[in-house]
């Protein structure tokens, strides 16, 4: 091979590292546009959103002052944190009681990205409040799970022999193998509780 065939290959090997380069970053940030609206998918003013400890909560004027989580809980390599039951028990997830009170003071809407159901919208009957819960993927082994549902850890300590604890779904409560990873919610409380 001659110094022309050479510098041709060469040329050829740079130019093709850099269309890679230049179409992989367009597929993630065609990604991460693509998951940006589904977050917002039929997004109003939010009126409800209370900031603790630099975390964002909704406050729906439930009876019992609890506040969620806006959205689930970020992780450091990626924009959502998948945790196993034990370690998501760890943090201030909600109770089943917690759960069902979102059911019995709140409208549910199904939310619609791109005609596809993409979660469920808690909507406060007091206030231009709400809770979007996204429809998510759970993952056993690395292997996805799905849910065709929102799903999140619920404190259960001491349940079922603690080989299964419960996880909420547009359902209701389901119990699930304690290893598998769901995405995470926490809540809080009000000041103010009536």
């Amino acid at each position: 091979m001659d110094i022309n065939e050479r510098a041709k290959h060469y040329a050829e090997g740079k130019v093709l590292e850099a269309l890679t380069s230049a179409v992989e970053q367009a597929y993630i940030k065609g990604y991460e546009a693509g998951y940006a609206d589904g977050l917002n998918c039929n997004e109003v003013t939010n009126q409800g959103i209370v900031t603790i400890g630099g975390l964002e909560y909704v406050d729906l004027n439930l009876p019992s002052g609890t506040l969620w989580s806006k959205h689930y809980i970020n992780s450091p390599e990626g924009p959502t944190l998948y945790l196993k039951y034990y370690e998501a028990a760890k943090l201030n997830i909600p109770t089943q009681s917690q759960f069902d009170e979102l059911d019995k003071y709140c409208t549910k809407e199904i939310m619609v990205f791109k005609g596809n159901v993409c979660g469920v919208r808690y909507k406060s009957r007091e206030s231009n409040a709400y809770l979007d819960l996204h429809y998510c993927t759970g993952f056993k082994d690395k292997e996805p799970i799905k849910l065709e549902s929102f799903g999140f850890w619920l404190s259960s300590w001491g349940e079922n022999n603690m080989k299964k604890a419960m996880i909420a779904t547009i359902k209701g409560t389901i119990f699930e193998e304690v290893d598998v990873k769901f995405p995470v919610r926490v809540v809080s409380k009000s000041e103010i509780v009536e």
